[in-house]
């Protein structure tokens, strides 16, 4: 970050959108850079001295969030690790002239339907499942021998896995097709081919000079095959060169065809058993959990999060050569709580993060919460940041956690 701090020769206005817990990272670095912090968060939250001010509203009332931007002279926009804030920042760069992730790059990312038009209008080489787009059930119904069973049916721009459902028959299809309009924006599904193989994250940044780079590549575990949660995603663990270069050169394409100009990209592909690639969908976005962040910083060696933010205001960022970057082995494993009931505290966080090999620790359910069964990615009770997980056994060290439950039973965490 040093490398820059001194081309903001000025005290920079920047707006921040989403002030989640994933976004702590950039409001430490932009505190640091002393800009003048604005954000804009969808429900009232902790009051943080380092920022301004603050909107709270929804991400879609992107007039007020102009408004705001507006009046408050902002000269760049940040946020990471979220399609719905993304959509907001992008209508203010847009708005203002910024430099950033536009409104086009931006729905091409996050509207399935859109992202699927694109790349066969530009690259039709490109696999992609078989899909339609449907509005309701009658449709959805007349319509799923298109793509035959078993398929996935979810809602054509939402986040999270929020009413993702396969299906293996008809019959499953009206609970699915309302599970995922229910979570649609736009009150739209998509219902496409299920395809079966292995998958993978790759993680990529538009360089300003040299262009669209691939990062990182990383193989994805799910849940199970019927509930497509991610549990595990490890980086350089056993990825043979030949396939790390393929889909190198598979994802770089995809970012072509779409047109993204700007910022992290976060694609999900899936390889058949006969070694074909099929799109699955891409991001114009850092991946969830501190991917972007934490991950990929002590994956590759270099810190992505701050050359965005040099990105954002158009001043010269740190360079990068490519190239050298490292590919440590860093895994983000989910755990689950094996009990239902309610929390009333949970201990030993310390002693697990002694191990110098776990680089962070995080339960998602909170105390006086009930442990809710997963369905979705936000559901997923906490996760693990580790470095060479291959010699350590994560079960067991994650017996140094203690969740107490308001019944007395103790239990410790444990992998999905």
């Amino acid at each position: 970050m040093e490398e820059y701090m001194s081309l903001l020769n000025n005290k920079k206005n920047v707006l921040l959108i989403n002030m989640g817990w994933e976004q702590q990272e950039y409001i430490e670095k932009l505190h640091k850079l002393e800009c003048n912090i604005f954000a804009v968060h969808h429900e009232k939250c902790n009051e943080d001295s380092r920022i301004q001010d603050l909107l709270i509203c929804d991400y879609f009332s992107v007039n007020e969030i102009i408004q705001f931007a507006v009046k408050n002279d902002i000269e760049a926009v940040l946020t990471d690790q979220c399609d719905y804030a993304l959509y907001a920042a992008a209508a203010v760069n847009d708005a203002l002239s910024l430099t950033g992730v536009s409104m086009k790059e931006a729905i091409a990312t996050t509207d399935k339907g859109i992202q699927r038009n694109l790349l066969s209008l530009n690259n039709a080489a490109l696999l992609q499942p078989r899909w339609f787009l449907c509005k309701d059930f009658q449709n959805a119904h007349d319509n799923i021998e298109e793509v035959g069973l078993p398929a996935i049916v979810k809602p054509v721009d939402a986040r999270g896995s929020f009413g993702v459902t396969r299906i293996d028959t008809v019959a499953e299809l009206k609970s699915a097709f309302f599970s995922a309009i229910t979570h649609s924006l736009s009150r739209q599904v998509i219902i496409e081919q299920f395809i079966s193989g292995e998958q993978y994250t790759v993680d990529g940044y538009i360089d300003l000079k040299l262009g669209a780079q691939v990062l990182n590549i990383a193989k994805k575990k799910m849940l199970s095959e019927s509930l497509q949660v991610a549990v595990e995603i490890s980086y350089n663990q056993l990825i043979p060169d030949n396939l790390y270069s393929k889909l190198e050169e598979y994802n770089l394409a995809v970012v072509k065809a779409l047109g993204i100009k700007f910022g992290m990209t976060h694609g999900e592909y899936m390889i058949t058993p006969s070694g074909d690639i099929y799109l699955i969908e891409i991001a114009n976005r850092g991946g969830g959990c501190f991917t972007s962040t934490l991950i990929l910083h002590a994956a590759t060696g270099f810190d992505f999060s701050s050359k965005l933010i040099a990105d954002s205001f158009a001043v010269e960022s740190p360079r990068c050569n490519y190239d050298l970057l490292s590919r440590n082995s860093i895994s983000l494993i989910f755990f689950s709580i094996p009990q239902s009931g309610k929390i009333e505290s949970i201990e030993g966080v310390e002693k697990l993060l002694s191990n110098p090999n776990i680089l962070y620790y995080r339960c998602n359910i909170s105390i006086g919460d009930d442990v809710v069964v997963t369905s979705n990615d936000a559901d997923r009770h906490g996760f693990i940041i580790v470095k060479d997980v291959l010699i350590i056994n994560i079960n067991y060290e994650l017996q140094s956690i203690d969740i107490n439950f308001d019944n007395g039973e103790v239990v410790n965490p444990k992998c999905y």
